[in-house]
């Protein structure tokens, strides 16, 4: 019986250490999915995010965090890498996009927008 107890007891530890180890320092995945009869949109992030003043540009995202926006084929995704830099991926559901070009920064804005609604 004694052994009984501690194997449960062992058990228990075990699973107390693994649901709480998801969610150190922030880093636990969330997901936001809204799906209608004309439009389906997903987004996961992880981490903290800050957004600029008008919520058009990711101002700061912590260590190890990203960022994923999927709505109607389109594609947004940030991340942060061990430097520091937020990495930007644009898929405009026909082709990918340069960060500079003028299409891109409207995408970006209209997505960040979007996403911190949801945030």
């Amino acid at each position: 019986m004694k052994n009984r107890n501690n194997i449960i007891a062992a058990l228990l530890l075990i699973l107390v250490v693994v649901a709480t180890g998801c969610h150190r320092r922030h880093h636990r995945v969330r997901t936001v999915k809204v799906n209608n009869n004309h439009s389906s949109l997903k987004i996961q992030y992880a981490g903290k995010v800050i957004f600029n003043e008008d919520e058009t540009a990711i101002a700061h995202l912590s260590p190890n965090g990203f960022i994923k926006y999927r709505k109607d084929g389109q594609l947004f995704s940030v991340k942060r890498n061990g430097n520091g830099e937020l990495s930007y991926k644009l898929y405009n559901g026909t082709r990918y996009l340069n960060l500079n070009d003028e299409a891109a920064k409207d995408f970006t804005a209209r997505a960040v927008k979007e996403i911190a609604e949801h945030y």
